[in-house]
């Protein structure tokens, strides 16, 4: 279940200790050019990688949360609120980059135990469609089914 944020500068700011972990993937997807963030927040990841890689990226941002959505498009190429809306944006951007989906980078970190079943199998359906090169998950509260 999404938590609601009633103070979004504290929600943030305990996020972002965790900046180094969530990036993780940066140098284990080689032919990543094009970062999908699910739950994106405000961005700061994608300033985090900016910081840390020499990479060029293709930055696209996906959260449900409006404000976030705000925030995120200060840092991300492009920022969606729905996956119809995401789906376009990947698509576009592998379009206009000569890229592929092994390119693409799908990101899930500390969302996925957020989501309900119904969430989930959305996102499943998404990836399978889509099916990204790459998909990194980092979330230390999600319990698979069993």
């Amino acid at each position: 279940m999404k938590p609601e944020i009633t103070d979004y500068n504290t929600y943030l700011a305990r996020m972002d200790v965790s900046l180094p972990d969530k990036a993780f993937f940066v140098y284990r997807a080689p032919l990543a050019r094009v970062i999908v963030d699910f739950g994106c927040a405000a961005g700061n990841l994608f300033r985090y990688i900016r910081s840390v890689s020499n990479q060029e990226y293709i930055m696209i941002g996906y959260d449900t949360d409006r404000a976030m959505r705000e925030l995120a498009s200060e840092s991300a190429d492009i920022v969606c609120g729905t996956l119809a809306e995401l789906c376009e944006a990947i698509e576009h951007a592998i379009t206009a980059h000569n890229l592929t989906m092994k390119n693409v980078l799908f990101n899930f970190s500390s969302v996925l135990h957020e989501m309900n079943g119904e969430e989930i199998d959305e996102i499943r359906g998404f990836i399978n469609n889509l099916r990204p090169g790459y998909i990194s998950v980092r979330d230390m509260k999600f319990k698979p089914k069993r």
